[in-house]
């Protein structure tokens, strides 16, 4: 039998049974990114026939096949009034993982992940350290982020926490995590401008960071001596730790920040974005012409607007407005915006640049060109596109979406030789291509090649139908 004695004095003991040894233990601590896909189940919906309808135009409108419908009626045909069932997938939740990441832009959001054993619902302590030179702070210097609203450079989480959120199906593999969402983001003008100079002025020109996890002092767990704990991390730089209690700061593991190259349009477009979206903003029944030209007014052009063409507006005002803020002098890709059908057709004349329709991923922030019928057709600036459920998804930020400017879902699929963007009420756009101004550099070595974190944006929760 185990004999336990006191550690203040020896000579009191007693034996006991066998003890399982629980060794409380940070094993890892890194930046991430989260990525989750839906998880659907099979639901049943119950669907009254209108007259006019059929099997295939009621499986069209539920985006199914016909064998996912039954009906209820025992007539030869589909009568009005039937009732159909429609067999589809429900959403029920999401599966979340989280992905390694080792560098991203300033402004962008991240998570920090900090796995343990035998630590669950305790609380740890984070520090975002400055690593190898001075950049955004001195060296060893505990970065500022923003973290839950608030700006902090010491970052509090509770082990197992994130399992909270309700949405997620896998919570169990996050219990024994640390798990805090951060943004690289300067909390007034001079720290801002403080940062962009400390970027500029390293050769790299990338800030090298690593992590502090403290779970084991007064912070976090009282009376907990640094010894009882295991870190499977490094020893402090110039700080003089003794205890392995950092991360990424050895091997070249550092994490990497950079200033980002910008799609300096989509700042102005993000901006408009949040100002319809503070003040619930929607258009009027009959104010499409209205919203054209108060873009085109604000854009300071004279153009004769359409009522429909409010979205080709908006987005010549904000290639006019990144003029005006930014003094880029980038062309707005069509000399005339009120139809969508000018922004490929005449964006040739322009000189704009022009990728033609295809499932690859386009660079964030350039125009996608829908047409619909004859001059009928719909812009947006792309934000995102993503698999969910084996299927592709379009993400576009326009005006005129929904009767707002907002963030739109559409389902990206080929039909023969063509792309076709279509949105969740059904309307089916084709896709001609994608634009952007003739004076702004794409380049292919991944800086802006897919790079939808230039702006990190839970699309979810501003997703409308149109």
């Amino acid at each position: 039998m185990p004999i336990v004695s006191l550690v203040d004095d020896p000579n009191i003991n007693a034996s006991c049974s066998p003890l399982k040894i629980l060794q409380q233990k940070v094993s890892k601590a890194y930046f991430a990114k989260r990525e989750e896909e839906s998880v659907e189940k099979p639901d049943k919906v119950k669907y009254a026939a209108k007259p006019g309808d059929s099997l295939p135009k009621i499986a069209k409108k539920f985006d199914v096949k016909v064998s996912d419908l039954t009906r209820t009626g025992t007539s030869d045909g589909l009568w009005a009034g039937e009732t159909v069932i429609v067999k589809k997938m429900k959403k029920v939740g999401v599966k979340v993982r989280f992905t390694k990441i080792d560098e991203v832009s300033l402004g962008s959001d991240v998570y920090i992940i900090v796995e343990t054993e035998n630590l669950r619902d305790e609380k740890s302590i984070i520090e975002v350290l400055q690593g190898e030179e001075d950049v955004l702070v001195k060296k060893d210097q505990a970065v500022t982020v923003l973290h839950d609203g608030n700006y902090t450079s010491c970052i509090e989480t509770t082990i197992g926490a994130y399992c909270n959120e309700e949405e997620i199906t896998n919570k169990d593999d996050f219990i024994d995590w640390g798990i805090a969402k951060i943004k690289f983001e300067p909390e007034n003008d001079d720290k801002k401008k403080k940062w962009e100079d400390g970027l500029k002025s390293v050769s790299s020109k990338k800030a090298l960071l690593y992590l502090y996890i403290d779970a084991h002092s007064e912070n976090s767990i009282p009376y907990f001596l640094s010894h009882y704990m295991l870190y499977d991390g490094f020893k402090g730089g110039s700080d003089n730790s003794v205890v392995p209690n950092h991360f990424l700061n050895e091997d070249d593991e550092w994490f990497r920040l950079n200033s980002g190259v910008r799609v300096p349009w989509m700042e102005i477009a993000w901006k408009e974005y949040e100002y319809w979206s503070s003040k619930k903003l929607t258009e009027k029944k009959g104010d499409g012409l209205t919203r054209a030209n108060k873009y085109i007014k604000k854009a300071g052009d004279n153009f004769k607007a359409h009522e429909n063409a409010w979205c080709g507006c908006f987005i010549h005002w904000i290639l006019k407005e990144t003029n005006s803020k930014k003094s880029t002098g980038y062309s707005t890709v069509t000399n005339n915006p009120t139809s969508s059908q000018n922004y490929w057709e005449k964006s040739r004349y322009s000189g704009s640049k022009q990728i033609s329709p295809s499932l690859n991923d386009p660079p964030y922030g350039v125009i996608a060109v829908l047409h619909k019928s004859g001059w009928s057709g719909h812009v947006g600036f792309l934000i995102n596109m993503k698999e969910k459920g084996g299927k592709k998804y379009a993400y576009l930020l326009g005006g005129n979406q929904n009767n707002k400017v907002c963030v739109q879902e559409y389902k990206v699929y080929k039909d023969g030789s063509k792309i076709k963007y279509k949105t969740k009420k059904g309307t089916v756009y084709t896709l001609k291509g994608y634009v952007y101004p003739k004076e702004f550099k794409i380049d292919d070595n991944k800086k802006h090649k897919n790079d939808y974190k230039t702006k990190d944006y839970t699309v979810e929760d501003a997703i409308s139908t149109h």
